[in-house]
């Protein structure tokens, strides 16, 4: 788990699952950026502020479209670091399933939306800390369309809807259905031949 600004921590599911080091870092929100079978949070923390954004480490995954959630999420955690009046308690844990790519990937929207940054800018602020992040390519792109957007999809601006018409048929919701639709249009031609 690396500490990436004031109370916003980065990780991956053993980072939750070492409940002392939770603890002893004050946070008091976790965000896990997973799909729900593949995380399951430790008793000891069950009573914490949790979002779950159910997301695929896929490269056509729409991720952009939960920047909003997350943002306020971070801000949530962040404004009740401020109201303690303390610098340990209060704080977020954004973390995937190794805190490679989806987790990096919303931190470093946090960052651009926050600071008015470039995505590059963000991924070099991160990747100085925890210099092994690598966001797969599809997220990296959204992070452009989002930095192109004005930090804001939430109204569908032109840059977010040319991506997700770009190809339609591979951009997939959390539930994965556009790979599988796929797989399974894939399977159908196979049987034809």
């Amino acid at each position: 788990m690396n500490q990436i600004e004031p109370g916003i921590y980065l990780g991956g599911v053993h980072d939750v699952e070492n409940v002392s080091s939770v603890l002893d870092a004050g946070i008091t929100h976790i965000l896990s950026v997973i799909l729900p079978d593949f995380f399951v949070m430790p008793d000891e923390l069950r009573d914490y502020n949790h979002l779950m954004v159910e997301t695929e480490d896929c490269k056509y995954e729409d991720i952009v479209c939960h920047f909003d959630i997350t943002y306020k999420f971070i801000e949530e955690a962040l404004s009740r670091r401020a109201e303690s009046g303390s610098n340990s308690k209060g704080g977020v844990l954004v973390h995937c399933q190794i805190g490679v790519s989806r987790s990096p990937t919303v931190v470093a929207a946090y960052l651009m939306k926050k600071h008015r940054i470039s995505a590059d800018e963000a991924i070099l602020r991160i990747s100085a800390i925890r210099f092994f992040i690598h966001p797969n390519p599809g997220f990296m792109e959204q992070l452009r369309v989002y930095e192109e957007s004005g930090y804001d999809v939430v109204g569908n601006p032109a840059p977010y809807i040319r991506w997700k018409n770009r190809k339609p048929e591979n951009i997939q919701s959390s539930s994965g259905q556009g790979m599988l639709s796929r797989w399974l249009d894939m399977y159908k031609r196979r049987e034809l031949e």
